[in-house]
C-alpha cells in the first residue's frame, strides 16, 4: 500500500491527470491528497470527503485541475470522456 500512496501523491503533485470513481477516493485520503480539493461521490459518502479535508459536491462528475472523480460506475461515460480531454490537453 506504501506503493501505492506514493504513485497517487506523485501524479497528484505533478499535476497529472487523475481519475477517481467510487471507492478510489478513500485511497487519495489515505495519501492525504484531499486537502483543499472538490470532487463527488455518492451524497452517503460526502462525509468521508469532507473528513479528509475535501470539499463535496453532488454531481455525477467533477473537474478540478487535473482531477476527474465521478461517483459510480454508472457515471462511467462521463468521467471518461472528461478524463480524455485532460490527457488529450496534458499530450498536447
Amino acid at each position: 500500500m506504501p506503493r501505492v500512496l506514493e504513485i497517487v501523491r506523485h501524479f497528484l503533485d505533478g499535476d497529472k491527470p487523475v481519475a477517481a470513481v467510487r471507492h478510489a477516493v478513500l485511497i487519495l485520503a489515505a495519501a492525504g491528497s484531499l486537502e483543499g480539493r472538490t470532487l463527488t461521490r455518492h451524497p452517503q459518502r460526502a462525509l468521508d470527503v469532507r473528513v479528509a479535508g475535501g470539499a463535496f459536491v453532488g454531481r455525477e462528475v467533477v473537474v478540478r485541475g487535473y482531477l476527474v472523480a465521478a461517483r459510480a460506475w454508472n457515471d462511467d461515460a462521463p468521467w471518461m470522456r472528461e478524463f480524455v480531454k485532460l490527457a488529450r490537453a496534458r499530450l498536447a
